[in-house]
This record gives structure tokens, sequence and C-alpha cells, in this order.
């Protein structure tokens, strides 16, 4: 969990350097989506550490969070390439 907090604090510094705005509003909508996915994730391990083990809820919320960040760095990526 603390590698994607990571990752998304790396990727909203790399947005706030990209030039076009309507590149920067995209990208921060798509990260707040994330965030909200990490916040679900967040909710999730309380359980987990209830049963004290992962719930197969908190794999697929992990899952889906990895992937949406993938995605997002993907475009950030796309959006430096265009200047």
């Amino acid at each position: 969990m603390d590698n994607l907090i990571e990752r998304v604090s790396r990727a909203v510094e790399n947005i706030a350097a990209i030039k076009s705005k309507q590149a920067r509003v995209d990208l921060l909508k798509m990260i707040k989506n994330v965030d909200h996915e990490l916040n679900n994730l967040n909710k999730e391990s309380v359980e987990c550490r209830r049963l004290k083990r992962e719930t197969a809820k908190y794999q697929e919320i992990k899952k889906q969070a990895t992937k949406m960040l993938e995605d997002v760095e993907s475009y950030i990526t796309f959006a430096v390439l265009l200047g």
C-alpha cells in the first residue's frame, strides 16, 4: 500500500510539470479516482487486520488501484511526450 501511495505522489509531481492545462486537469481527475480507490483499500485493510489475513476484496481493490495507477502513469508519459 505504501508503494502505491509513493507512486501517486510521484505522479502528482509529474502532472504538475505538464504544460498543457487540459491534460493536467484530466490527469488530476484520474488521480482523484485512484485516490478514491486507495481510500477503499485503506478501509478494507482494517477488515484484513481484524481477520488477520488479506481478504479477496482487499486483493481485488489493490489490483484495481494498481491497474488504474499504471494507466495514469502511461497517460502522464504520453502527455509529456506530446509536450
